[in-house]
């Protein structure tokens, strides 16, 4: 299973990105048997969109293979692109990348609910 995390900075010990659409990178996390496996940055394409960021980032991660993505801030439009994806959200924690994918595993993380946070939540 892989889940992308929008970082900082290309490395897990980075500051997890507070937002979705237009962060540096992702990191896509490969998990096999409850651990780690593998990490990969891809810049994010959606950075310097005029518009449309969030749904270019969407499209990105998808492309990537991920089926989850832990996140901070989502606007409507890339909530709704990520579950018409398939895409689970999941709600961050503060803290890297690391910090976030080990709570990942651990099962500590909230999925995102849609109708609480009406397509725009931060973590």
């Amino acid at each position: 299973m892989k889940v992308a995390i929008p970082s900082e900075k290309p490395e897990m010990g980075s500051r997890m990105s507070p937002v979705f659409g237009r962060c540096p990178y992702f990191m896509i996390v490969e998990i096999e048997a409850g651990k780690i496996v593998k990490s990969e940055a891809v810049s994010n394409p959606g950075i310097n969109e005029p518009g449309g960021a969030g749904m270019a980032a969407a499209q990105e991660i998808s492309k990537q293979g991920a089926i989850a993505l832990i996140a901070g801030t989502l606007g409507p439009k890339a909530f709704a692109a990520l579950n018409t994806l398939g895409i689970e959200i999941y709600e961050n924690i503060s803290g890297s990348v690391q910090e976030n994918a080990d709570a990942f595993l651990k099962g500590k993380l909230s999925k995102a609910n849609p109708e609480k946070h009406g397509g725009l939540f931060k973590g």
